[in-house]
């Protein structure tokens, strides 16, 4: 299974990196969601686990963008943030729709966010 964690704090995304890796999770990642975006199309991850505050290209731009892609459409994304989903701009109801998981970075902890992915990936590949 191979995920792609867009994340811009280098922290964070170390520490999210070496927990898939230990869970025999393929990673890959991005500081940023332009980047984020030509990796999703371009590698075709099975999961993105998305932060909504970075530079160049927000979370929400990215997922709108991965979204209305005919070739990342179908890739399922998770939001990983600090901010509440109800206070996030421009997620609309539409796109909250698309969100498989949306995890508070204050209140999941990493194996839960690993363990989350796991399992929606297996039930997916079971129906």
């Amino acid at each position: 299974m191979r995920v792609l964690i867009v994340e811009d704090d280098p922290i964070l995304l170390k520490m999210y990196r070496e927990k898939f890796e230990k869970s025999d999770f393929d990673v890959d990642t991005a500081v940023e969601g332009e980047a984020g975006l030509f990796k999703a199309i371009n590698d075709q991850p099975d999961f993105i686990v998305l932060d909504l505050m970075m530079p160049k290209m927000d979370g929400v731009q990215a997922l709108k963008k991965l979204k209305e892609d005919v070739r990342t459409k179908n890739i399922p994304v998770a939001i990983l943030t600090v901010i509440p989903q109800d206070q996030a701009s421009g997620l609309t109801k539409e796109l909250s729709d698309q969100i498989v998981y949306y995890w508070m970075k204050d209140v999941v902890k990493p194996s839960g966010v690993v363990e989350d992915t796991k399992k929606y990936l297996l039930d997916t590949k079971n129906d």
